[in-house]
């Protein structure tokens, strides 16, 4: 499991967020015909971290995720409710009978911004996470 499919399993587990949107929590982009309001992630960057004896298995991971709804308010919650979950995460996230998950020393939220799009007449709160993820080296 890659450190955005465990993220996006703990925010589809949180009753709160369930509430909100069910499982309406994309990747890379909203499908055609969505509905609102609902979440998009895209992870924007990795920085592995090495030792003197080459790759940790730790990365920090910038992770966007944007909240999407035609109005502002409802935007806005499906942010802060994201931002409670994630934000001080810590621990195994996404273990699964047949997945082991993924260990975060830590998730922080870096950056929140409201914006607006005009083409699709559409409220977003986009926010920024770093993800320090123990991942294992690829074989």
């Amino acid at each position: 499991m890659s450190p955005e499919e465990a993220i996006r399993y703990t925010l589809v587990s949180d009753a709160g967020i369930a509430g909100l949107i069910s499982d309406r929590v994309y990747a890379g982009e909203l499908p055609e015909q969505p509905i609102y309001p609902s979440a998009v992630y895209r992870r924007i960057s990795t920085a592995p971290v090495h030792s003197s004896d080459g790759p940790s298995g730790l990365s920090q991971i910038r992770l966007q995720i944007d909240c999407w709804s035609p109005r502002f308010l409802d935007a806005r919650a499906l942010a802060d409710r994201v931002t409670a979950v994630l934000d001080g995460l810590h621990g195994i996230a996404g273990a699964i009978k047949s997945d082991p998950g993924v260990e975060f020393s830590s998730v922080m939220l870096d950056a929140d911004r409201a914006e607006f799009d005009d083409e699709l007449n559409l409220h977003g709160c986009s926010l920024d996470f770093l993800l320090w993820a123990n991942t294992p080296p690829s074989v």
